[in-house]
């Protein structure tokens, strides 16, 4: 326990330090938290690190990140650009799986691992450029909004192409395969009715009052975080949703 809260006020007093530093050079403070990852390794070399802890720091901040990024997203502007996001997220991974699946046969590996890196590479970071666009304030924008709907076009696409992997697994049997998809229907329409008909009523209950509202807010993003991560869809996309 001593190590885990050491490790947490090491990590808090380090990313707060270079955000500063960077705050004062203009520069993005995902930058300040990324270094931060790179510097306790080497701070830390010599202490006895749970590494389970290094884990739930990185998916909590992740986590966090991300809900807030959710917070301002705008869902309305979303699905009207729905179709321009899909077509230029669907042409963007085709183009850029191709190339790399040429450049990586070109180096002479074997079929299947020049279509799995080609796929790989076609997928970009959610968590990054949605920093970046919400430190700029660009994510009201039209420009942001299309560029996080790309992102959603990824990350749906990367979640059917880890059900496509689990198809091949041997280890996976279509009947369990089956549930999996059935569940994360299932939590889909559970949410969409939650966010319907309880949420609005509930979140105007808990507005009375600062300290309440603070408390559901984030427990209503470890519930989702939780349950998301339970059917294997992750954590960080729980958060985010």
């Amino acid at each position: 326990m001593d190590n885990i809260f050491f490790l947490l006020s090491v990590v808090m007093i380090i990313a707060t330090v270079l955000a500063a530093v960077l705050r004062y050079f203009k520069q993005s403070s995902l930058i300040a938290y990324l270094l931060t990852g790179v510097f306790i390794p080497l701070l830390l070399g010599s202490v006895n690190i749970p590494e389970d802890a290094l884990q739930t720091f990185s998916h909590l901040g992740i986590a966090f990140l991300l809900f807030i990024v959710g917070l301002k997203l705008d869902l309305r502007v979303f699905f009207k650009m729905g179709y321009q996001s899909l077509v230029i997220g669907l042409f963007q991974m085709l183009g850029t799986a191709l190339l790399g699946f040429l450049f990586i046969s070109f180096l002479g590996w074997n079929l299947s691992s020049a279509l799995l890196w080609g796929v790989a590479l076609s997928f970009s970071s959610t968590v990054i450029v949605v920093k970046l666009l919400s430190d700029k304030g660009d994510l009201e924008k039209l420009h942001g909004q299309l560029s996080v709907g790309v992102l959603l076009v990824q990350d749906v696409v990367a979640i059917l192409v880890l059900l496509l992997l689990s198809y091949f697994n041997p280890a996976v049997t279509a009947p369990n395969l089956l549930l999996l998809i059935a569940e994360w229907v299932g939590i889909v329409l559970l949410l969409w009715a939650v966010g319907v008909f309880v949420l609005p009523s509930l979140v105007g209950y808990m507005a009375k009052s600062q300290d309440l509202l603070f408390v559901f807010t984030i427990a209503w993003c470890f519930i989702l975080g939780t349950i998301f991560d339970y059917v294997g869809l992750g954590l960080e996309v729980g958060s985010l949703i």
